[in-house]
């Protein structure tokens, strides 16, 4: 019986060899690994970045007179036709305009830990001695989304901070 040593197996390639650190770096250093490993992480490149590399690249031109270019996607020039072009411009000017609104949106409901801070100092300040020591409770409010619902359930509705205040002497365990 004939025994096998090792083999490393290239996932871009989908190839086997015996595995040494010769044979492997001859292969990673190899024309056709770079290029399915470049064909592969260009398939998760956001659009913005796919426009941009676009852009700066001029057209092919046996891509545009044929329909094929012998280098595929390895080609240095832009195998983009104009529509879509303008779509991956329509897609990146869409997804900015969601960005924009996700920050403004964040800006407006994410509290800042100095803010919260300074809101529970004056709160502390504010109250008399008499008043029972119990956790700071701002109003919670429903978001626009939820106010415009009718008969919401109790469970989707904010508490009342004046639940919190009740004094209930009870014995655990």
């Amino acid at each position: 019986m004939v025994e096998m040593g090792k083999r490393y197996y290239c996932d871009y390639c989908d190839r086997s060899f015996p595995d040494s650190a010769d044979n492997r770096k001859k292969h990673i250093q190899g024309v056709q690994h770079q290029r399915l490993c470049k064909l592969h992480y260009d398939a998760y490149k956001e659009p913005e970045e796919i426009l941009k590399d676009e852009m700066e690249k001029k057209p092919c031109h046996q891509f545009q007179k044929m329909g094929y270019c012998n280098f595929g996607p390895g080609c240095k020039y832009s195998h983009i036709t104009e529509e879509e072009m303008q779509q991956l411009r329509e897609e990146v000017q869409q997804q900015s305009l969601q960005k924009q609104g996700a920050a403004k949106y964040e800006d407006e409901k994410e509290p800042d830990l100095d803010s919260w801070l300074v809101k529970r100092t004056v709160n502390k300040e504010i109250k008399s001695p008499n008043q029972p020591s119990i956790i700071d409770i701002e109003a919670w409010s429903l978001s626009p989304e939820l106010a415009s619902v009718l008969n919401l359930p109790s469970s989707l509705l904010p508490p009342n901070p004046q639940d919190f205040l009740i004094d209930v002497q009870s014995e655990w365990g």
